[in-house]
């Protein structure tokens, strides 16, 4: 299995997703397992910072279909919807979420 850090992601069923400002993110697409195929789920790591030593928040933004919700290691996240099929959300540097559709 092969890794790359990257500022953009383009997968199956999800157009993107990128940070504001061109930080690294790590994404995982998820498997839904309740055999709703309209479901998507990602995981998201905002990987800039693998050493601790330049700490931020950065903002990233994903684009899926339908509403999305995103959980992150205290709970919720808040997420606001951009435009259209846009929605945004903030990490912490080494901070992850999950991304679902609903």
């Amino acid at each position: 299995m092969k890794y790359r850090n990257v500022a953009t992601y383009s997968g199956e069923g999800c157009a993107a997703v990128k940070s504001a400002d061109g930080s690294h993110v790590t994404v995982g697409e998820m498997v839904v397992r309740d055999g709703d195929s309209g479901r998507m789920a990602y995981f998201v790591l905002a990987s800039d910072d693998p050493f601790d030593e330049h700490p931020a928040e950065h903002s990233y933004e994903v684009r899926l279909s339908g509403k999305v919700k995103a959980l992150g290691k205290d709970g919720p996240l808040k997420v606001e919807r951009t435009g259209g099929d846009a929605w945004s959300f903030k990490l912490r540097s080494n901070e992850c979420a999950l991304i679902e559709t609903e």
